[in-house]
């Protein structure tokens, strides 16, 4: 992580998380999220890459990530950056469809890489004003209208094929993500490879190293943890997502996500 510039402004509306996020010198390494983005640019340019494709997303345009997807994240031009985000995952999306009655369907994926159409854009940002942050109705009435604009944008889910090996080593760690320390030895032996070859066909299919994905899982399975309830302690929680220590716990959690466990809490 570069710098230490990045400012988020985190809350809820119907149990999802919204961010207003600025930075100039940080930047996003390859990750991913179980739970979809839809991030709009305020001011400046984000640069990345989403299934290592190169993207450029400028002021007005929208970005769209599907759960799964590897994907990073910078400023363009040592200038500064803000946008606009939210996260549902499939189940509130799927809520929200069926709330609205949009569709019954299960929520798909989105299609489109980047947007550019001024009505979403404008739809999506109202959603940010602070009048509708106090206004339920007035949240909810814009969250289905932009629904409706997006709806072209989706499709059903595809299923993409994936390499046997990657599927049983993807799965070991999963399964072994309560433990601190999982060896190359062990895990490339699960799957009946060399090290040095499955650490290049595992990045080669997902991006992301075997030690990436692992602590990516770990955070991703820390957030869902946050949402419990009765509450856990940050300690249980680092312990519970197979983290050695809270301090190690923080420097991933900050890596992955550009803040903290303890303010990603507050929304949680």
């Amino acid at each position: 992580m570069k710098g230490g510039d990045l400012h988020a402004d985190l809350w809820q509306t119907d149990g999802v998380p919204f961010a207003v996020v600025t930075y100039t010198r940080h930047e996003f390494p390859r990750h991913f999220h179980d739970h979809h983005v839809i991030m709009r640019v305020d001011a400046g340019i984000n640069l990345g890459e989403k299934n290592r494709r190169p993207y450029a997303v400028m002021k007005n345009q929208l970005l769209f990530i599907n759960p799964g997807e590897v994907h990073n994240g910078r400023s363009a031009g040592g200038k500064p950056l803000t946008y606009q985000a939210i996260y549902p995952d499939d189940r509130k999306l799927k809520g929200w469809l069926e709330a609205f009655e949009l569709e019954s369907n299960a929520p798909g994926e989105f299609t489109q890489h980047i947007v550019t159409e001024p009505e979403i854009a404008n739809t999506f940002s109202a959603l940010f004003h602070s009048d509708t942050r106090r206004d339920p109705l007035a949240a909810s009435t814009l969250t289905c209208q932009l629904l409706d604009l997006l709806k072209v944008h989706r499709r059903p889910a595809s299923l993409k094929p994936e390499n046997d090996r990657i599927r049983k080593a993807k799965a070991y760690l999963i399964d072994h993500s309560d433990a601190s320390e999982v060896s190359l030895t062990e895990l490339s032996r699960h799957v009946g490879l060399s090290p040095y070859y499955f650490i290049r066909l595992f990045k080669q299919t997902t991006g992301l190293t075997p030690f990436e994905y692992a602590r990516n899982h770990r955070v991703e399975h820390a957030k869902r943890l946050m949402r419990r309830h009765p509450p856990m302690s940050l300690t249980e929680i680092a312990v519970a997502a197979g983290f050695y220590d809270q301090s190690h716990f923080i420097r991933a959690f900050r890596k992955v996500t550009g803040t903290t466990p303890l303010h990603h809490r507050r929304t949680a």
